[in-house]
């Protein structure tokens, strides 16, 4: 049973009964207070599952984003404007204070570690890259240059990873950082390919992490993942989960009870985009075939945003026609619970 469950072609999952517009979307928190954040044409909007109607967090022209974290209860959103950063919290019963901003950074993520939460951006196009806490304080640069950066929590502080260009090679690096922002030792190299490499998508599992990225190593652009531990070190080989991933898609990546889920769009053969969810062990093994999310996406299904709760999946895809596409799965990515 688990393995047609890990080899099934199509996984439908089950669909939450809400649907907004928009898209971008990303969800966070966990079982029981769980929220969805998206972008609109005038502004950003955030929805904790269970409530009447979604929040509008900030008005105006959104450049990227948005993101999403939970500390206590409270959902912290984070996305970019024309200013550059912005961070403001969203509760149960709607947004809360005056957004925070960090202006001039762009591609900025968001995570938390306990009370703590960093930034981590680029300062501006073409700038060095950046830690910061959410409080009032300069960007801490990490690297002259580089990617988007992905950044992960650990018990005690933070790691950070960044693909920038070495000579004629791509090098996909990462930094551990304290509480609150700062560079912890030198950083370390995942990994190194000729050409060009898309940038990162970061998760932690306990004592392992997992890359994902894009590189032309088989010829065409290619999704790749490859686990290390906490330092960076002790790397399988990388394995290739699609040819046809783009180098500036993002994987959504998350950690899942020892393991990892990877959830990538991808066109095939020029039709609409389509959504898929992968398990990744933790040396870097896929777990069977991949696995194409919803077999209802003749509009197209893009953009996904994936998290893990013991009960499984929860995802959050932008279709085609405008509107967001809402799902849990089971624990292996199936629609029943196995576990």
């Amino acid at each position: 049973m688990a393995t047609a469950c890990y080899d099934a072609r199509f996984v439908t999952g089950q669909r939450i009964p809400r649907r907004f517009v928009g898209d971008q979307p990303a969800v966070g928190g966990t079982t029981g207070v769980r929220v969805f954040v998206w972008r609109s044409t005038d502004g950003v909007y955030g929805w904790w599952e269970g409530t009447d109607v979604p929040v509008k967090v900030a008005d105006g022209t959104v450049t990227d984003g948005p993101t999403v974290a939970v500390r206590r209860g409270v959902a912290l959103v984070g996305w970019c404007d024309a200013r550059g950063a912005v961070l403001r919290s969203l509760a149960l019963d709607g947004a809360l204070g005056t957004p925070t901003r960090w202006d001039g950074a762009v591609r900025a993520s968001l995570a938390v570690s306990g009370d703590y939460a960093v930034w981590v951006g680029q300062l501006g196009a073409g700038g060095a890259l950046a830690a910061r806490g959410i409080v009032d304080a300069p960007g801490q640069p990490f690297a002259e240059g580089g990617s988007r950066p992905a950044v992960v929590a650990l018990p005690d502080g933070f790691v950070v990873a960044w693909s920038a260009r070495a000579g004629d090679d791509s090098v996909l690096r990462g930094q551990a950082l304290a509480l609150d922002g700062s560079a912890r030792r030198a950083p370390f190299e995942v990994q190194r390919v000729g050409g060009v490499m898309g940038p990162p998508s970061l998760a932690r599992s306990g004592d392992r992490l997992l890359f994902a990225w894009s590189d032309h190593r088989s010829g065409d652009a290619g999704l790749h993942v490859l686990t290390t531990n906490l330092q960076g070190s002790s790397a399988g080989p990388a394995q290739r989960l699609s040819i046809r991933y783009t180098d500036d898609s993002m994987a959504s990546v998350v950690g899942a009870d020892r393991r990892f889920g990877v959830s990538w769009s991808e066109t095939v053969a020029g039709a609409a985009p389509r959504s898929y969810l992968a398990r990744i062990d933790a040396q870097g093994r896929r777990l069977g075939s991949a696995m194409r999310v919803a077999v209802d996406d003749d509009s197209g299904l893009r953009q996904p945003s994936l998290r893990w709760e013991r009960a499984g999946f929860v995802l959050t895809m932008a279709r085609a026609d405008g509107t967001l596409e809402l799902r849990r799965t089971g624990p292996r990515g199936c629609d029943e619970p196995l576990e």
